[in-house]
């Protein structure tokens, strides 16, 4: 994309452009979307130390197989920025589920990065 995504900081949307264009490279037609859920969504955590990431792709056999597959490009980005990004995976069919009550409320806060 290479744009600034709206209301986002620089390094923020770098990150998600980079994180973007890994996982494209990886998994190419398989990816159906990457969207950006926030940074500090848990109390525990400082605002800036965590970027969490919803990951849709066209087919999810089993989660923990998808953070295998990207667990070393994930790394490099991490230490690259000096960041934790936090990513959750679905399937489109999953995501395509609008009554689905996790995506009820999250639609309206996502920005597809």
């Amino acid at each position: 994309r290479g744009a600034i995504m709206l209301g986002m900081d620089t390094q923020t949307s770098a990150i998600l452009s980079a994180l973007r264009a890994r996982l494209q490279e990886e998994y190419e037609a398989g990816l159906a979307g990457v969207y950006f859920l926030g940074r500090g969504i848990y109390d525990d955590v400082p605002a800036d130390d965590t970027l969490h990431v919803l990951v849709v792709l066209r087919q999810v056999q089993q989660v923990w197989d998808e953070v295998e597959r990207t667990a070393d490009l994930l790394g490099e980005l991490c230490l690259e920025y000096d960041v934790v990004v936090n990513q959750t995976f679905i399937s489109e069919a999953e995501w395509d589920r609008r009554g689905a009550p996790l995506f009820q409320g999250l639609r309206a806060e996502l920005v597809a990065a």
